[in-house]
C-alpha cells in the first residue's frame, strides 16, 4: 500500500515539468524534410536551395538514403554537393511559357481519322537533341496534371528505304529514366560509310491544347547532346522573331558543328534540323553548311517559299480553314539506301534518297543555285507528288493517280 503514494508523487512531479522539457529538440534535417520540392530550386533538380548545406544533405542522406519516399531526392542531392550533376544547359530545358515546347494538340490523329487524310502531320517536335543508340538518358518533367503524359520518341539517324526505325515512351511527373532504342537497320551504301555514329534524334509530342492543360509544361534532359537546329518563327520577315540574327546565329553554330564532324565522323553525329510552320527537315550538317555558305542564300526565304506551297495544298485540298492543320508540319529525312535519287512517302514521314555527288532534299530546298530557290511556282515537282500521297483521300484515293492532281494543279 505504500507504493500509492509514491506513485502519486512521482506524477506529480512529471506535471510540475514543463511540456517543451519532455519533447526532444527536433532535428535540423526534421525541419524540412529532404522532399523535392525543399531540397531543390528548381524542377530540374540540378541546383539545391541555400539552406540545404552539405553538412545537411550528408545528414538527410543518412537518415533518408533508404527510404523509398526520399531515397533518389536526397542521393540527387548529395550528388551535387559532390560536384557530379552537370549544371544545368538551358539548350536542354523545353517549356510551353519560353515557347519551345507547343501544346500542338493531336494533330495527327485529327488529320488522319478525322479529315482522313493518308498521312499528312505528325505530332512530333523537334528538339535539337540526340543520344547514342543504348544509352541511359533521364528526362524531368513538370506540370502535368494527374492521368496525363507527354512522350518522348527517338527517330532513328540515317535509315533504309521506308524503313524509318521510331520508337515512342511515355514520359510523367517528375524523373523518367530511358533507354535509347538500338535501331537494327544497318547502313549498306558505301556511299553514306561516314555515317558511322549509332544515334537517335529526339522529339517531344504533347498532344494537349491550352484547355486540356492549363499549366506551364516543362520538360528538361541529362545525358543527351545538343546539334544544330533552327526554327522559323513568323514569316521570316525583317523585325519578326525569325530575323537576320538568328539565321546568323544557327549559321554560326552550324558551320562550327559541320567543321567537329569533319574532324571526327566515327564520334560526331552529322545532323542539323531546320524547321518552318509547315517544314521539318533532318539532313547533313556537313551538306547543309555548303550549301548556306553560298552566295545568295537566304533561309528564312526559301523556309516561307515551302510554307506557302503547303498552304496551297491545303487550300487546294479544302482545309485551309482548319486550325489544327495552319500548324501542321510533315517530316521530310534523308534517306540513306541506293546511289541514286528518288523519293518515298512512307506512314511516318517522306524520305529522299541521298543520291550521288549531291543531297538533293538539301538542295531542293536551300541551294540559291537551284530552279527551287525562292520560287515556289518552280519547287520540284517530284517533292509535291510526295507531298500529295499523304494529303491524299484515305478513303478514296488511287494511288500514284489522284496525289498527282495536287502537284499538277500546283505547276
Amino acid at each position: 500500500m505504500r507504493r500509492i503514494p509514491l506513485l502519486i508523487a512521482v506524477l506529480l512531479a512529471l506535471l510540475a515539468i514543463p511540456v517543451s522539457a519532455l519533447a526532444a529538440e527536433p532535428d535540423s534535417a526534421d525541419v524540412d524534410l529532404p522532399t523535392m520540392e525543399s531540397l531543390f530550386t528548381d524542377f530540374t533538380r540540378t541546383e539545391l536551395n541555400p539552406e540545404w548545406t552539405e553538412e545537411r544533405v550528408v545528414e538527410a542522406f543518412t537518415r533518408y538514403g533508404t527510404d523509398a519516399t526520399y531515397k533518389d531526392d536526397v542521393t540527387r542531392a548529395l550528388s551535387i554537393v559532390h560536384g557530379q550533376v552537370p549544371a544545368r544547359d538551358e539548350r536542354h530545358v523545353f517549356s510551353t511559357d519560353k515557347g519551345n515546347l507547343k501544346k500542338t494538340g493531336d494533330i495527327r490523329t485529327h488529320s488522319v481519322s478525322e479529315l482522313r487524310t493518308s498521312c499528312f502531320s505528325s505530332n512530333r517536335q523537334a528538339t535539337g537533341l540526340c543520344a547514342p543508340s543504348g544509352a541511359t538518358i533521364t528526362v524531368y518533367v513538370d506540370g502535368l496534371p494527374r492521368g496525363k503524359h507527354l512522350s518522348v520518341t527517338f527517330g532513328q539517324i540515317l535509315h533504309d528505304h521506308s524503313e524509318w526505325g521510331i520508337k515512342s515512351q511515355n514520359l510523367y511527373n517528375g524523373k523518367n529514366t530511358i533507354t535509347v532504342p538500338n535501331f537494327t537497320t544497318v547502313v549498306t551504301n558505301t556511299n553514306n560509310a561516314e555515317f558511322s555514329v549509332k544515334a537517335s534524334a529526339i522529339y517531344l509530342e504533347v498532344p494537349y491544347t491550352e484547355g486540356d492543360v492549363p499549366a506551364n509544361l516543362q520538360v528538361y534532359f541529362e545525358g543527351v547532346e545538343g546539334f544544330p537546329h533552327f526554327t522559323l518563327k513568323g514569316d521570316g520577315a525583317e523585325g519578326t522573331a525569325a530575323g537576320p540574327d538568328d539565321v546568323a546565329s544557327y549559321l554560326d553554330e552550324l558551320h562550327a558543328y559541320a567543321d567537329r564532324v569533319r574532324e571526327d565522323k566515327a564520334h560526331v553525329l552529322d545532323i542539323t534540323q531546320i524547321e518552318s510552320r509547315h517544314m521539318l527537315i533532318t539532313v547533313r550538317a556537313t551538306r547543309a553548311d555548303e550549301i548556306l555558305s553560298l552566295p545568295g542564300s537566304d533561309l528564312a526565304r526559301s523556309l516561307t517559299a515551302w510554307d506557302d506551297m503547303v498552304d496551297f495544298m491545303l487550300d487546294f485540298d479544302g482545309l485551309a480553314d482548319d486550325e489544327l492543320m495552319k500548324g501542321a508540319q510533315q517530316e521530310w529525312m534523308l534517306v540513306q539506301t541506293w546511289t541514286g535519287t528518288g523519293m518515298y512517302c512512307g506512314e511516318q514521314n517522306i524520305g529522299v534518297y541521298r543520291g550521288s555527288g549531291e543531297d538533293k532534299l538539301i538542295d531542293c530546298y536551300l541551294n540559291p543555285d537551284k530552279k527551287t530557290f525562292g520560287a515556289t511556282s518552280n519547287i520540284d515537282w517530284g517533292f509535291i507528288h510526295e507531298l500529295g500521297h499523304a494529303l491524299d483521300g484515305r478513303d478514296h484515293k488511287l494511288v500514284e493517280t489522284t496525289n498527282n492532281v495536287f502537284a499538277n494543279a500546283y505547276n
